[in-house]
């Protein structure tokens, strides 16, 4: 490297310093840049804020206008799945074959099986270490 001697330094790099030392014309535009920012952020929230409330308001209203007939379809379906298959009068076999002499029980206990079934059979995996 060579030393400059008396201060004497190159022109050129003079120049640049001296241009990267002006200051920005725009002296608001970071000011600007983040009010921008916080009034989009602002917006996207009420957007946001304006739809949950408007989904809220059909689920509301969705509720009151079905919730009587969803009722009335789910206290049938209940009463169908209970009925029994066999009366049955003994009050221990009603305790013991509760669960079986139900249609409900007899689907439960179904799907259970199919389950199991289908686990059973499936390939399974070699775990490597």
């Amino acid at each position: 490297m060579q030393k400059h001697e008396g201060g004497a330094h190159d022109p050129v790099l003079r120049e640049i310093f001296a241009a990267a030392d002006t200051p920005l014309a725009d002296k608001g535009f970071s000011e600007k840049t983040v009010q921008a920012a916080a009034r989009a952020a602002r917006q996207s929230r009420r957007r946001r804020i304006a739809g949950w409330s408007g989904v809220l308001l059909l689920f509301l209203w969705l509720a009151i206008v079905l919730g009587g007939p969803i009722q009335k379809v789910a206290a049938r379906l209940m009463d169908t799945l209970m009925q029994p298959l066999v009366p049955v009068h003994d009050p221990l076999l009603v305790m013991l074959l509760g669960p079986l002499n139900h249609l409900s029980g007899v689907m439960l206990i179904t799907g259970a099986a199919i389950w199991y079934l289908y686990r059973r059979a499936r390939p399974r995996r070699r775990r490597l270490l």
